[in-house]
């Protein structure tokens, strides 16, 4: 253990640098300044909710709404539709899909409308209805970031991480193409505080359980590197491979994380292939380690995006709804009470008790895919 530490001791005097896959350049950036009504006038004009390439394309453009119309008027996929689909069927499927209204009941509405489309045409039709509140219905979850974020009223930190407070609970999303995760431990405790304002890094939060000598309870990896003991039949395992696919070990199955693991953590699942992990194991969430209301999480959706929680808020039953709530389909709790901390770059999303206990790991996350230091 003692070599253990002082290898690690070593890297975080160094560097930490994040070996997971950047898909997006620093100049390439996310802001999440885009626009959620350009992907709305995708989804009316051309019939079907965007993809994550098309969001990427269309959230982005600049100019007034009428602008992106016009121009998603010129694409081919708009113009094949427009020879399928007459105008009446266009208003009639618009006022059904978006707009939520009985056909029967706005007969003469779509007749209004259907004569005046050769006047205003279907994108200047597009607008006026992308711009009412009724059309705020779809489900864009799965196609853009920012869209996924701003559907939970996420308030961007930095480029690529979003986060939200209610209460003493924070939430934190991170994007996959330009935001570095890592953990990090060394022969010492250290606040989660300190951790970041020394670091420099954009959230910082507790990851493992530790022995009383601080030592790390279970497998935690950094860079390829494992720390902590072994075998843990109370704990899970929750991390990302060097391709940066996921990857989540059931408890009593994590003896030794796989050797392309770059980055992982152990905690306790909340959830697990989209449940809550008491359907699994009944009764899993009964007893005081379940019933404080002070935990850290981390979690990742179906598309591998990372969830982080922090709460003083919520026991473990919440936290796995939560969790759910915000798409994750795998889920761990890590360790609670006083270790419970989040540090985020501003101090609006914080999480940390009274005593800012100093803990022995910590995640580690930094925007723009820049090198963790």
């Amino acid at each position: 253990m003692k070599k253990t530490f002082a290898i690690l001791a070593i890297i975080a005097s160094i560097s930490l640098i994040w070996v997971g896959p950047v898909s997006a350049g620093v100049n390439e950036v996310k802001t999440c300044e885009g626009k959620p009504y350009n992907l709305r006038l995708f989804h009316i004009l051309i019939g079907r909710e965007p993809t994550e390439s098309d969001a990427t394309i269309w959230l982005y453009k600049k100019g007034s709404l009428y602008d992106v119309a016009e121009e998603l008027a010129k694409t081919e996929i708009y113009k094949k539709r427009q020879r399928k689909v007459d105008d009446r069927t266009f208003v009639t499927e618009v006022y059904k899909n978006f707009l939520g209204r009985d056909i029967a009941t706005s007969r003469a509405a779509i007749d209004y409308w259907t004569a005046l489309l050769p006047q205003i045409g279907r994108d200047g039709f597009a607008v006026r209805v992308a711009k009412r509140p009724q059309a705020a219905q779809e489900s864009y979850i799965a196609a853009d970031f920012c869209v996924w974020a701003g559907r939970h009223a996420m308030t961007q930190v930095r480029p690529g991480i979003m986060a939200k407070k209610e209460g003493r609970t924070s939430t934190v999303l991170l994007d996959n193409t330009n935001v570095a995760i890592n953990a990090l431990t060394s022969d010492g405790r250290q606040s989660a505080t300190s951790v970041r304002s020394s670091g420099g890094y954009d959230v910082v939060f507790n990851a493992n359980w530790f022995a009383r000598n601080g030592s790390t309870v279970a497998p935690l990896v950094s860079n390829g590197i494992r720390i902590g003991s072994a075998d843990d039949k109370t704990k899970g395992f929750l991390g990302h491979r060097n391709s940066g696919d996921k990857i989540s070990i059931w408890h009593g199955e994590v003896k030794e994380p796989p050797s392309d693991v770059v980055f992982g953590v152990s905690g306790i699942h909340l959830v697990h292939k989209g449940k809550r992990a008491d359907e699994y194991f009944k009764g899993m969430f009964q007893g005081y380690t379940f019933d404080i209301d002070e935990h850290s999480a981390l979690g990742y959706t179906k598309r591998g995006r990372w969830i982080i929680m922090s709460s003083y808020d919520l026991n473990a039953s919440q936290l796995a709804d939560k969790m759910i709530a915000f798409g994750a389909v795998e889920a761990v709790m890590l360790d609670g009470s006083d270790s419970t901390q989040l540090d985020t770059h501003g101090a609006a999303f914080d999480v940390v008790s009274e005593s800012r206990r100093p803990v022995a790991s910590h995640v580690i996350v930094k925007s723009e895919g820049k090198i963790l230091s």
